[in-house]
Parts: C-alpha cells; structure tokens; sequence
C-alpha cells in the first residue's frame, strides 16, 4: 500500500469514526432523557451506574489491546495463519478473563442483596459486559486494518434496530415487562447481533493466502510485552480522569467540589471526545502500517504531520468554545463550573497537540523513553495526593496542579521522540490556524458584548 493509499484511508476512518460518534451520541442522549422521565429514580440509578461499572471495568480489563492491536495487526497481516491466530487467541483470552470475572462476582455476593429481588437484570448487566468486551476487540481488529466503514455501520444499524425495539415498548406498553428489561434486553440482543455479524464479515474480508514468514516467529512474545506496557499506560493515565478524580474529590475536598469537577469535565469532554473518539486507533494503526511499510523510513514523518494536522483541525471547536466563554467569564461569576471547565478544556487542547509524539513512542516500541516520560506523572500525583490529604488545597489549584503533570508529561514524551526520531511538529500550521480562529472568535465575542451592553 503506498503513503497516498494510507493517507486516504486514515482520513476515511476519521470521517466514518466523526460518523458514529454523532450518531451513538445522539441516540444514547436521546435514550438517556426519555429513560431518566419514564424510569423511576431506582430504575434510572440502577441503569446509568450499570453503564458506568460495565464501560469503566472494560477499560481496566482491556490489557492493553486497544493500542497493541492496531500495532501488531499490521506485522500479522504478512502471514494469514498468524493473522487468524491472534485474533483468535485474543477474542478466547479476553472472553475467558470477562466470564471469570463474572463468575467471581457471583461467588462474591453469593446471591444476597439485590440478586434475591432482581437476578435477571443483573444476569443481563453481565451479558453486556462480556459480549461488550469481545465485540469491542472485533471492533479493533477492524479499525486496525481501516475497515472502519465496515464495523461502523453494523454499530449504527444495530444502534438504530436497539432504539426501534425500546420504541416498541412505549407503543405497545406491555404489563408483563417492564421498560428497565426492555433496555437491558435490547442492548444485549443487539450486541449479540453486532457480534456475529461483524464476525462473518471479517471471514469475508480475511488478507489473501500467504505462506509463513519466519520474520515474525518472536512477534508473540513481543505483543504480550507491548500489550503489558500499554495496559500499564492506560492504568496511570485513568489516575487522572474524571471515574477516578470525582470520588477522589469527594473524599478529599467535599461533596460541593466533587459535583462542580463532574460537571465541569463532563462538559469540557464533550468536546475532548469529539478529538479522542474520532481519532480512535486511526493515529495507531496509520503510524503502524507505515512502520512496517516498504518505505517506512520516507512516510513515517509524513503520516506524524498528517495526524498533527487532523488533530488541529478536530480541535476547533475547543477553539471556538474556550476564547468566547474566557472573555466573558467575568459577567458569569455566579457559575462556579466556568473557570474549571476553561482550566480543563484548554488543558485537552494543548494534550490532544501532542497525543502524536506519544503514539510515535508507543509505534516505536520505545519503552525506556515512555518510563522516562511517566516518571514525573507518577511522582507529579503522589505530591499532590499527598498534598490534598496534608493541606487545604482548593478545587481549581488541584485542578491546576493535575494538568500541569499531565501536560508535562506529554512534553516529555514530545521532546524524547523528537529526540530520538526527529519527528516534526508543524508548528506554523497549528499556530497560524489556532491565532486565526482564537483570536477570530475573541473579536467577535467582544463586539458582541459592546453592542449588547449599548442595547
């Protein structure tokens, strides 16, 4: 595949990705507010906690594979044998680790508490998360080799066929079920659907017969290691997001702190996920077909600047939202989440620039420098844990604080893979773009507030 080819399908998967992301985010909104005004408040507790332990404990049990796949599938793709292989011993790997974590909540509660009163919803909850869990590494398999197409339209249309079947309880409003069942039900059977259908179509689009290639006789043991180390990566990094900062906060600076954290982020993640969700494993996958590519050497540089520049461009929104609402953050004082939620989105903005240098080291196998980077992460938050628990420390500090080691570790992993690989930053670019549109909408806001002020 040349370096156009690849180009052109990273910017397919991005547009396919930005697709289902709207989409999916629509729907589950839209579900969302009917749910939260049809359910009682034990109904919808139960369903939003379920979504959150399901989503939360797949990411803590992924082992890695959403950044070591779209490394390695590349380097399998030269022998088909190996190819099916992993993908198989990977879908029986995390399949057994759900069930047996399934099983041992079983064993833990043994049948008390909520099981006696409800064990089918919760018998479904864990349907969920393990049919979740393995469709999500087809789903990577796909997006590893550019199928996003694919895969995302089997997302959407079984996205839509779950919504027609809960549309179907409120017309036909039957007493024998209830609506929480319904939601459940269809979330697993749609899933279940997804998951067989993504599966025969991923027969269909196997790579073509090749023979074995001795080159990658050692590559399994190289997987686990790198597998290994992203996992390790993905742990630290949740230290400093909002599943585990909002408990935190609770504990260390109140309740009041806590709620304004969680709204704060929750909005400033409305736009971080419009960069992070469609990027997906596009940046993983493109830097890795490359690497392992004819011309790696030529197209590497190429592929960083591309991804650099997608990225700015998924960015403006942020750069929008943050210089309009900072310049009148004055005349809303009384909205205490405003300057948090500046501090954390301009924060994602400068992080999300450099997400790039991070997948280079990541591509490269580079592990000694990725330590190096974490370094200052790690001893960053036990001081400030450290601290919070010592001295009376306010929300936006904390905050302040937690960004600063975030961003200082990415630019560590900037300098250290520039370093090493002299990949280029295009700084013009961004800059030039970021001015234009910043200071755009900075002008704009301001003549508005003067015109509304004459008014």
């Amino acid at each position: 595949m040349t370096s156009f080819h690849l180009l052109s399908a990273f910017k397919r998967a991005l547009a396919w990705n930005a697709l289902l992301f709207a989409f999916y985010k629509l729907a589950n909104t839209g579900l969302s507010f009917v749910l939260y005004n049809t359910l009682s408040t034990n109904e919808f507790y139960f369903w939003a906690m379920s979504n959150a332990i399901i989503y939360l404990s797949l990411l803590w049990l992924d082992c890695g594979f959403r950044k070591s796949i779209a490394r390695y599938v590349p380097i399998f793709l030269s022998d088909t044998h190996r190819y099916k292989a992993m993908i198989r011993n990977i879908v029986i790997f995390q399949g057994c680790m759900l069930a047996t974590v399934v099983l041992g909540c079983i064993a833990f509660y043994n049948y008390h508490a909520y099981y006696d009163e409800h064990p089918v919803v919760l018998y479904l909850c864990f349907g969920i998360f393990i049919s979740q869990g393995i469709l999500f590494i087809i789903q990577l398999v796909f997006h590893a080799q550019f199928f996003n197409k694919q895969f995302n339209t089997i997302i959407m249309a079984t996205t839509a066929l779950e919504m027609l079947l809960i549309g179907c309880w409120f017309v036909a409003q039957p007493v024998m079920i209830s609506l929480l069942h319904v939601v459940l039900w269809s979330k697993l059977l749609t899933t279940l659907v997804a998951l067989v259908w993504a599966s025969l179509l991923l027969k269909q689009l196997w790579p073509p017969v090749t023979h074995h290639n001795q080159h990658i006789d050692t590559e399994p043991v190289s997987f686990v290691v790198h597998t290994t180390a992203m996992w390790a990566t993905t742990v630290l990094k949740s230290l400093t997001e909002r599943n585990f900062l909002v408990p935190f906060f609770s504990f260390s600076l109140g309740m009041a702190s806590a709620n304004i954290f969680k709204l704060a982020n929750d909005a400033a993640l409305l736009f971080y996920r419009v960069i992070v969700k469609t990027l997906g494993t596009a940046d993983t996958a493109l830097l890795s077909h490359v690497q392992t590519g004819y011309h790696a050497d030529i197209n590497f540089n190429k592929a960083f600047v591309n991804i650099t520049k997608q990225i700015m461009v998924l960015s403006i929104p942020i750069l929008i939202v943050v210089p309009a609402l900072s310049h009148i953050q004055g005349m809303m004082s009384s909205y205490a989440w405003l300057l948090p939620f500046l501090i954390i989105t301009s924060c994602y903005l400068v992080e999300s620039l450099l997400i790039p240098f991070e997948r280079v080291l990541e591509v490269k196998q580079n592990y000694r420098y990725l330590i190096y980077a974490y370094i200052p992460y790690v001893v960053g938050i036990i001081v400030i844990a450290a601290g919070m628990m010592r001295y009376e420390v306010t929300l936006l500090q904390s905050l302040t604080a937690i960004h600063v080691v975030r961003i200082a570790s990415m630019a560590c992993m900037a300098v250290l893979a520039h370093k090493a690989y002299r990949v280029p930053f295009p700084l013009t670019y961004v800059l030039k773009r970021g001015m234009i549109i910043a200071g755009s909408v900075y002008v704009v806001s301001k003549l508005i507030i003067i015109a509304w002020g004459k008014s």
